[in-house]
C-alpha cells in the first residue's frame, strides 16, 4: 500500500495483488456506514466540485477505500471516496 516492497505481487487467495502507476486523486472521507446510496452520493459531491473547478478533469472511475474490519461498530467506520483526477491542461 505505502510501497512496492511490502510484499510480493500475486494471487493471495480469492486476491489479486499487483503494484499500480501512481495517479492523482480527489478524495472525500467519510465516517459511518457505507451504503451504495452514501457512496453515489459522495461520488456525485466529487463530481460536481471537479466539473465546477475548471483545474482538472476526471480521469477514471471512483472508488471506495473502507479502512476498518467489521469488529468497528459501523457507525464509527473509515471510508475514503476518490475519483482519479488530471490537470485541465494536462489534455
Amino acid at each position: 500500500y505505502r510501497s512496492a516492497d511490502l510484499g510480493p505481487e500475486g494471487a493471495a487467495g480469492s486476491v489479486q495483488v499487483y503494484d499500480a502507476p501512481p495517479i492523482t486523486v480527489i478524495a472525500l472521507g467519510v465516517q459511518g456506514d457505507m451504503s451504495g446510496p452514501d457512496v453515489s452520493s459522495a461520488i456525485e459531491r466529487l463530481t460536481v466540485w471537479v466539473e465546477s473547478s475548471g483545474e482538472c478533469t476526471i480521469a477514471g472511475d471512483p472508488r471506495q477505500l473502507s479502512y476498518n474490519g467489521p469488529k468497528q461498530r459501523a457507525a464509527r467506520r473509515w471510508h475514503e471516496v476518490q475519483i482519479p483526477v488530471q490537470r485541465a491542461d494536462a489534455h
